[in-house]
C-alpha cells in the first residue's frame, strides 16, 4: 500500500475493536450476519505500520475522531 500511495501524504489509521465486542455490536445492528466480524477480523493486515491505532472499544466517537484530528495536526507540524 504504501508503494501505491508513494509522493502523497497518507496516514494509516487501525480502527480497533475487540473481537467480543464487535460481535456485540454486529448482533445489536440486526442486519449482519453472525460469522460478519471474525470475517472481517481476518482482513485486517497484521503486517501493516499503521500511523495511529484507535481502540473503538475505549473511545467514544467523538475522542476518535479527536485523536484523529490530533494526530493529523501533530504530523502537518512536524513536517513544515
Amino acid at each position: 500500500m504504501e508503494e501505491t500511495f508513494a509522493g502523497y501524504p497518507l496516514t494509516l489509521v487501525q480502527a480497533a475493536c475487540p473481537l467480543d465486542e464487535l460481535r456485540r455490536r454486529n448482533i445489536a445492528r440486526g442486519d449482519r450476519r453472525p460469522e460478519q466480524s471474525e470475517q472481517q477480523a481476518k482482513r485486517v493486515d497484521p503486517g501493516a505500520k499503521y500511523d495511529l491505532v484507535l481502540d473503538t472499544s475505549a473511545r467514544t466517537p467523538e475522542q476518535c475522531a479527536q485523536a484523529l484530528l490530533d494526530a493529523l495536526r501533530q504530523r502537518e507540524n512536524t513536517e513544515k
